[in-house]
């Protein structure tokens, strides 16, 4: 049984990548999504922290955006495979 006022977290770790601006060459920098009770953030010490409430809204629009990140990283495995 958890106790008052103890609440339960759960971490995953990921890696964002952008573009430097002068060199344009890729920066990766590590992440991590924070699972809280009320909400998802992500996290980094580049970037700070956005945070999304769960919503039914929100809910859709991940699902959209997990849903074309996975149709991206088929095509993507099946380029390589082609090469």
């Amino acid at each position: 049984m958890a106790s008052v006022g103890v609440r339960k977290v759960k971490k995953t770790r990921v890696v964002l990548e952008c573009f430097d601006a002068f060199t344009f060459s890729p920066i990766k920098y590590p992440a991590e999504f924070v699972f809280d009770d009320d909400s998802v953030s992500l996290a980094s010490s580049m970037f700070g922290s956005v945070s999304i409430s769960y919503t039914r809204e929100n809910a859709k629009a991940l699902y959209e955006l997990l849903k074309a990140f996975a149709e991206r990283v088929k095509v993507e495995e099946e380029m390589r495979r082609l090469v």
